[in-house]
């Protein structure tokens, strides 16, 4: 499908909070953007809401003469209507699936043509499924290595594109960093692109060294050893062991993310072999990566997607503690504070602050707070701790207490409602 030049752009989708900021600036600038999205007779799409810069947004073009369509989540739709209509129409969404397919919708109704990340799978899968049935075409690009997970069952949606470029590029790269004789420090293993950018440099006479942690030290030695020297780090496996025997010595069950890999299988496995519960729950479509080999450790509930995992950890578990993550760790993370917030649910959220993992996300919190786009008290949500035995002691000795500026919503809970739904029969006194 050929890229069209000089494409004329319909509607446009700002994003912003409900909050004005500290400074002028940002009010400044806001209605700047609103006032040129209308001269430029273009659609507004936003998060919906009467409050902020996104009301601000919202107005200043619909005043202007620009049509303008809010999306808001149901749960939110208190915050944005707390005395005035919506600008423009406004759809409220309830489900991110609901959301997905009214986007393929609009996409096929303006005879778009949609190029997305391919495979058959979750919201990919049905953005691309929902505008294919309507008549526009579809183009999927999937890398090589991912194509098994995107094709379990169906074939492709529409035209597909497999690319091999990352295997290509990791070869030159490694070849130019040999002709250039430079040294390599890479991440240890030997899997994936970085085993190949270590292995392309290590044959032309380079020196490697290679950083791994010692709990992704199995996946990186399957067969073959390490290429060139390798240094194993254990700070997080460390801290992560501790806090296994901790849950383990006070007797806690455990309620975790589910898999056979990192620091969540090390901390399961840590207190299963004390004798403690388990429970993981886990995504279908990590499924394949969380089990590579082993069986799960525990019970395990497998769910549709991510949302309904940290749906499902809210209903199972009675605090949270946050070791060093990757980005599904921080979305569970802001998610469970932005709910806690939202007094949609009232259970205490700790960090276990390894190695200072946490301090750069702690310092956005406050620039953000400084800036008046989130309110000050929102820092009793992210309360650190440096050793295993801190959080425990502080979720244990937790009180919650009422917040008379928070806004109280109420939180849907539909397992009355979805009949496999069920109750797991665990004696919760503290989850984690």
């Amino acid at each position: 499908m050929a890229a069209t030049p000089n494409r004329q752009f319909k509607n446009i989708c700002v994003l912003s909070g409900f909050n004005y900021g500290k400074h002028k600036e940002f009010v400044e600038a806001t209605i700047d953007l609103g006032r040129s999205i209308a001269d430029r007779k273009l659609h507004l799409v936003y998060g919906g809401g009467n409050r902020g810069l996104s009301k601000l947004v919202s107005e200043t073009a619909f005043v202007k003469g620009s049509q303008v369509l809010g999306i808001i989540p149901r749960a939110l739709k208190p915050l944005g209507s707390l005395s005035n209509p919506p600008t423009g129409e406004e759809l409220v969404v309830s489900e991110f699936v609901e959301a997905t397919i009214d986007l393929g919708r609009s996409i096929a109704e303006r005879k778009l043509h949609l190029v997305y990340g391919g495979g058959n799978r979750g919201l990919s899968k049905l953005v691309s499924e929902t505008t294919l049935i309507k008549g526009s075409q579809v183009l999927g690009i999937i890398p090589r290595a991912l194509k098994p997970l995107g094709s379990l069952s169906n074939p492709p949606t529409g035209e597909e594109l497999v690319v091999s470029e990352f295997v290509e590029a990791t070869i030159d790269l490694g070849r130019s960093i040999a002709e250039r004789k430079l040294h390599l420090v890479y991440g240890g293993g030997n899997r994936g692109l970085s085993k190949l950018v270590s292995e392309t440099a290590f044959v032309k006479g380079n020196q490697m060294f290679g950083i791994i942690p010692r709990a992704l030290k199995p996946l990186g030695s399957l067969s073959n050893p390490s290429t060139g020297e390798e240094l194993v780090v254990s700070e997080f496996v460390e801290a992560t062991i501790d806090l296994g025997r901790s849950i383990a010595e006070r007797k806690l069950h455990l309620v975790y993310g589910g898999g056979n890999r990192g620091l969540s299988k090390l901390v399961s496995e840590t207190a299963f072999v004390k004798g403690n519960q388990m429970f993981g729950i886990i995504p279908r479509a990590l499924k394949p990566l969380g089990s590579l080999s082993d069986p799960p450790t525990g019970e395990e509930l497998v769910v549709s997607g991510m949302q309904e995992r940290i749906t499902e950890m809210l209903n199972h578990a009675d605090a949270f503690i946050f070791l060093p993550g990757d980005l599904a760790t921080l979305e569970a993370l802001i998610t469970l504070a932005s709910w806690a917030h939202l007094h949609i649910h009232q259970k205490p959220i700790r960090l276990l602050n390894v190695n200072n993992f946490y301090d750069g996300f702690i310092a956005f919190l406050n620039h953000a707070i400084k800036n008046y786009f989130i309110p000050s008290n929102a820092k009793k949500l992210f309360i650190c701790a440096n050793t295993a035995n801190e959080p425990l002691h502080m979720l244990q000795a937790y009180r919650p207490e009422p917040d008379p500026w928070t806004f109280v919503l109420e939180h849907p809970n539909n397992d009355s409602n979805s009949s496999r739904s069920k109750k797991y029969k665990l004696d919760l006194t503290l989850r984690l």
